[in-house]
């Protein structure tokens, strides 16, 4: 059996690759535990109840009902024997903590420390990096998607025989079915549209991307700037453009979608201003889509983005010129390397996982 434990079915790249990965694996029975509560109506659930995959919750009430929780998930899984996969931080302790005959694998989304940190600031931030690490040493395998993640954690004393890494990868079958979108951004004018596909956190850096913008519409230049996403910068991001009276209508909040591809697909330029990533799937999906794209300078970025028609800033005012740089080339942007697709990325999670379960 491979059961993969997730913190709730709240839709979410981590989530969306555990749903697909739990959706593929063919030669286990598989089943998902999710600690939150959740709704039949969850498309989510719908999609893994609709391919006959259990799905179970334990109810999670908060870290004074860890115990229960545990027996919980003992119950279900006491007359099996496999691999539990866990995606994201509570579901990493939870799986850590749990004793049990089944092999513990954890997913890493990222290079926790500096996320930690950014979004929760040092003393939090560090709190959460000690507890993470523990739970991670823990796991029989922990699956990394860049080599700086597989350096740090050796840094971190994770041994070196229990870090696989695997890039993230695409829901190529999905992406193929949007073909030429209209998206209304609601814009009221013509000009090239910036897109951001991120929450609003400190490590997202929203705030100072939106600031960079107005200072290139300042310098001149003519664009609009849609966010999706949400998060607690949100009123900080909007005090930022109300204060743009004159500006403000080129930049649209358009909240948390469902799906953000027809977005990407829609939009002129594909931008990411964070601090920190694991590998995003939004700047996958762009780069497929050959879009040009404006992202900072972090490993994991520049990991994926090696082609042409990408634009990399060190700062903030690198960001501001990075505008017209990005708007005045007129190439033909790269496509995703092959490395990142299904046929690859997917097949080696899922090798992993069935592999541990035969030993």
């Amino acid at each position: 059996m491979i059961c993969f434990l997730v913190p709730s079915l709240k839709d979410s790249s981590p989530i969306r690759a555990a749903i697909d990965l739990a959706l593929n694996v063919k030669e286990s029975k598989v089943l998902v535990f999710v600690l939150d509560d959740f709704s039949i109506d969850d498309l989510n659930y719908i999609k893994i109840n609709k391919a006959g995959i259990n799905v179970f919750s334990a109810h999670w009430q908060g870290w004074s009902d860890i115990f229960r929780v545990l027996n919980k998930i003992n119950e279900v899984l006491k007359y099996d024997n496999g691999v539990i996969v866990s995606f994201l931080f509570r579901a990493d302790v939870v799986l850590s903590l749990l004793k049990t005959h089944f092999k513990k694998v954890s997913s890493l989304r990222n290079s926790f420390w500096e996320e930690y940190v950014s979004d929760y600031g040092l003393i939090k931030g560090k709190m959460y990096s000690f507890f993470h690490l523990k739970a991670l040493k823990e796991m029989d395998k922990v699956v990394v998607m860049t080599p700086e993640v597989v350096s740090s954690m050796r840094k971190f004393g994770v041994k070196k025989h229990c870090l696989v890494q695997i890039e993230n990868y695409l829901d190529i079958d999905r992406l193929n079915l949007i073909k030429d979108v209209t998206v209304d951004f609601g814009f009221d004018n013509v000009n090239p549209v910036f897109v951001s596909v991120s929450s609003f956190t400190p490590r997202k850096r929203i705030p100072e991307l939106v600031e960079s913008f107005f200072k290139y519409l300042e310098s001149g230049g003519q664009a609009n700037l849609a966010l999706l996403g949400e998060g607690p910068d949100f009123q900080k991001v909007k005090n930022i453009v109300d204060s743009k009276k004159n500006l403000s209508s080129s930049v649209k909040f358009l909240g948390q979608v469902k799906d953000a591809v027809p977005y990407i697909k829609a939009a002129d330029v594909f931008v990411l201003s964070s601090s920190s990533e694991g590998i995003s799937r939004a700047f996958m999906e762009a780069l497929y889509f050959h879009k040009k794209c404006l992202v900072s300078r972090i490993s994991s970025n520049e990991y994926i983005g090696r082609g042409e028609g990408v634009f990399f800033f060190d700062d903030f005012d690198g960001l501001c010129d990075g505008f017209s740089l990005v708007l005045n080339y007129d190439g033909l942007p790269s496509k995703l390397t092959d490395c990142f697709l299904p046929c690859t990325g997917r097949k080696r999670y899922i090798d992993t996982f069935l592999s541990l379960n035969k030993n």
